[in-house]
């Protein structure tokens, strides 16, 4: 947790479909935000140029 305060990370990415529990215990400890992808859409190169997006948008 320490680390990742000390780095800054404010965004955790999650898989769709997975328990968000330990995400937001996480998130919360560090004051991250939490956002969900969905690896399996069936628009696959839509949805990885706004999985490209959200990355890029994170590290602003």
């Amino acid at each position: 947790m320490d680390l990742a305060k000390e780095k800054g990370i404010d965004v955790i990415f999650v898989q769709k479909g997975f328990d968000l529990r330990s995400a937001r215990a996480v998130a919360t400890e560090i004051g991250a935000r939490i956002i969900e992808t969905d690896p399996l859409e069936k628009d696959w190169l839509a949805n990885l140029k706004n999985f490209a997006k959200l990355l890029r948008e994170s590290v602003k």
